[in-house]
């Protein structure tokens, strides 16, 4: 299901409410929210759900660069030589900004990720101060998945995307009117979220045993035998 798609099945589930109430835009916005929150979720286990991957390329004498792309986290760097097809790729370590201090002459490249003044820009400070030109290969976890996104793409984990489409309808109630009458419009506002709150909370219950088991092969039970002496 696309975004798009999840908008106009957010409507139904709102029970076709009144044009532009709420309007397009607004069920948008929302449905950004809801898809970008899915996201830090499955971040949160741990796993790599949807990963990029991006050349850092690092010029002799100058011992900091940006990299360029929506990168969440790092995951992996490796040596990287497009003209040597048939070289090993060799792992390069990277750390915490503050572990770079030291001696690191006859030990390797070694970098460090960080970010500053709290801007998204990626910076790499490579330790020793390179005395060549070098590119790396460099896995990230995408983080922002949503501002580069575009309204035909599809969020991950289809089968939970009527999930994602009931949060979008109950967080979107407050804008949704159906006719005329304001008493009658809050009564319908109040069945609606009661239904959705209620299938919500049951589709909640499938997301989070899913996640809750994605760092364990399977999920087992055992039983205890207690005998009285």
């Amino acid at each position: 299901m696309t975004i798009t798609e999840m908008v106009a099945a957010s409507r139904i589930e709102l029970a076709s409410p009144r044009a532009q109430k709420p309007s397009y835009r607004h069920l948008l916005h929302l449905s950004v929210g809801v898809v970008q929150s899915f996201f830090n979720r499955m971040a949160n286990t741990g796993r790599a759900w949807t990963i990029g991957e991006t050349v850092l390329s690092v010029s002799s004498g100058t011992d900091t660069c940006t990299l360029s792309g929506n990168i969440g986290k790092v995951l992996d760097v490796v040596t990287y030589d497009p003209d040597n097809q048939e070289g090993t790729e060799r792992q390069v370590p990277f750390h915490e900004l503050s572990d770079l201090s030291g001696d690191f002459r006859g030990l390797g490249a070694s970098i460090a990720f960080y970010r500053k003044n709290g801007q998204d820009t990626l910076y790499a400070k490579v330790r020793p101060i390179p005395t060549e030109n070098a590119d790396y290969y460099v896995s990230y976890s995408v983080g922002a998945w949503a501002q580069d996104a575009s309204l035909d793409d599809s969020p991950l984990l289809a089968q939970h995307h009527h999930l994602l489409v009931c949060q979008i309808a109950r967080d979107a109630l407050p804008a949704a009117e159906w006719s005329n009458d304001p008493k009658a419009d809050d009564y319908k506002r109040q069945s609606l979220e009661r239904s959705l709150s209620r299938r919500i909370e049951s589709y909640e219950r499938d997301f989070g045993q899913y996640i809750a088991g994605l760092n364990v092969p399977r999920i087992t039970y055992r039983e205890e035998a207690f005998a009285i002496e």
